[in-house]
């Protein structure tokens, strides 16, 4: 009978709780790895070494990725800036293209002929990495009218002008062409030269043909080193392809 009124007076059992089992477990764990880790340093050797050398290299790992996450969140940002400040290379409404040779007309042939536009220079040793028209933008997504060529190059290659001419504009950006100038030619005719790490010449600036003027670079909206180049008439953007040989 007595045991009985124990059994039936006795206090539930008391749940323990699991997750303050795991914290227990994860100090423990963390206290026994500190202790290793001050007993390898003391004893020394080739022992420390390697086991400071495994743990930069997975530390490193973990910093690459959140490297990447970082660079996927610029992008984002980057994407929004082409908006705010005009992507790089992009036709915005105020600018004018003709996208067919064919709608060229007459008065513009005769300014390209009078500024002896068929002779160019090349204006850098490079492959086309992107053409004249229509295409998805690689850093917005945006479809939109890419107005001139990009060249690929090495950085720092040499970049020359495509013609005689008076520099008339030297710009230095963080945004859309990044640092860029223009050469004003004969006849209406100018030509652009976008994304240069450095700008050799400066506004005022009488170059030749085959002048060296800038290099190479990867400044603006860009994913690479490469020369954005363009030729203008009457501020209307043709295709740099119909002038010279890439």
């Amino acid at each position: 009978m007595d045991e009985e009124m124990e059994v039936k007076t006795a206090k539930p059992a008391v749940k323990r709780d699991k997750t303050f089992d795991f914290l227990i477990a994860q100090i423990v764990i963390c206290a026994l790895a500190l202790v290793f880790v001050l007993a390898v340093k003391v004893i020394g050797g080739e022992v420390y070494q390697y086991s400071r050398a495994v743990f930069e290299e997975n530390f490193d790992q973990s910093i690459n990725m959140q490297q990447v996450l970082s660079a996927n969140e610029a992008r984002k940002i980057i994407a929004v800036q082409a908006t705010a400040y005009g992507m790089g290379g992009e036709a915005d409404e105020d600018v004018d293209f003709i996208e067919n040779e064919h709608e060229i007309s007459d008065d513009v042939n005769e300014q390209l002929s009078t500024a002896q536009v068929n002779t160019m220079h090349l204006p850098v040793v490079g492959t086309v990495t992107c053409e004249f028209g229509y295409r998805i933008h690689p850093i917005s997504g945006k479809y939109s009218f890419h107005t001139g060529i990009d060249i690929g190059a090495a950085e720092g290659t040499d970049i020359y002008a495509a013609l005689d001419g008076t520099v008339t504009q030297v710009v230095y950006d963080d945004y859309g062409y990044g640092n860029y100038f223009i050469i004003t030619h004969t006849d209406g005719v100018k030509t652009m030269y976008a994304h240069c790490s450095s700008i050799d010449v400066k506004e005022g600036d009488v170059v030749k043909k085959g002048d060296v003027t800038a290099h190479v670079g990867s400044t603006g909206l860009s994913t690479g080193p490469h020369l954005h180049f363009e030729v203008r008439v009457n501020d209307i953007r043709l295709n740099p392809r119909w002038f010279i040989e890439l």
